[in-house]
């Protein structure tokens, strides 16, 4: 697809540079956190609260999302570890992009551009949401088109099949939630512990949205100190023992191992927590 990849880059980035406005509306699209992952949130507050016969299936959906969104880009992160390098369209020289106000070639170098986090971690969400609420469903798939990945092959931070293949990862980890079976499965402790401490489990899936909402930007001092605080540990155990090396490219995922096993020890203390509380059941 490499060439029909740079056709349509090409015939999208022909609108960069001709109307400041819009040019203005595409960035921002493409840097701010509210308006990829605020509408997000909002609509997955919504569902939660929306009444209905359905609302615990719903509420299992919406929290399958929250965790396999996470699932899901870490999948894209791995594949693009695993795959060729790929050099975004904004850092290939032989097709001249117009670049938008605002924006440096800079961006994201040495990322490869295959796939797209983003498309994994928004279509993942829209599609549980789509399980969850049509209505609302569409309004999220409408919003990841138009607002996420749209800006994103116009000002050519991704070609059309690096948001496909996210768009892939994402929605096949989604569909997982159509099982009952699965979905208990993930939710199942998250549901009982919100009846035993509603406070302590709604703090929790506020931050959760919140991390959704800002894209987990917040997130990324915290995986930077931790990937520098491996190599200079594995730099020193190279002088020490002088037999043991560490990749770079395997940095990100000792990183993410890090992180997770910390979120780990949280969740699990805080279950126990929740479990020795003696609150009346959420209704």
């Amino acid at each position: 697809m490499g060439h029909l990849d740079d056709q349509v880059v090409l015939f999208l980035n022909q609108v960069v540079h001709r109307w400041w406005t819009l040019d203005t509306l595409l960035f921002l699209c493409s840097s701010s956190p509210l308006l990829r992952g605020g509408v997000t949130a909002t609509l997955i507050w919504w569902v939660w609260f929306k009444q209905g016969e359905q609302q615990r299936r719903s509420r299992e959906i919406l929290l399958f999302g929250i965790v396999g969104c996470v699932c899901a880009v870490w999948l894209a992160r791995l594949v693009s570890h695993l795959a060729p390098f790929r050099a975004r369209p904004l850092h290939n020289p032989e097709l001249n992009l117009h670049l938008a106000e605002g924006l440096s070639r800079k961006l994201l170098l040495g990322w490869s551009s295959f796939p797209s986090d983003h498309a994994a971690l928004f279509v993942c969400l829209a599609v549980c949401l789509w399980l969850a609420s049509r209505k609302l469903g569409i309004i999220a798939t409408a919003e990841v088109l138009v607002v996420v990945c749209l800006p994103r092959l116009v000002l050519g931070i991704h070609y059309p099949s690096d948001i496909l293949g996210g768009a892939s990862i994402g929605a096949s980890v989604a569909l997982l939630a159509r099982s009952a079976k699965v979905r208990a499965l993930v939710t199942g402790r998250a549901l009982a512990w919100a009846d035993r401490s509603p406070q302590l489990f709604y703090a929790s899936l506020f931050f959760a949205t919140y991390m959704i909402g800002v894209v987990f930007d917040p997130l990324v001092p915290l995986f930077s100190w931790a990937a520098v605080v491996i190599r200079t540990a594995s730099s020193r155990m190279n002088a020490l023992v002088g037999v043991f090396s560490v990749s770079l490219e395997w940095i990100p995922a000792a990183a993410f191992l890090l992180v997770f096993a910390t979120l780990m020890v949280f969740t699990i203390g805080s279950v126990r927590l929740g479990r020795s509380s003696h609150h009346a059941p959420l209704k």
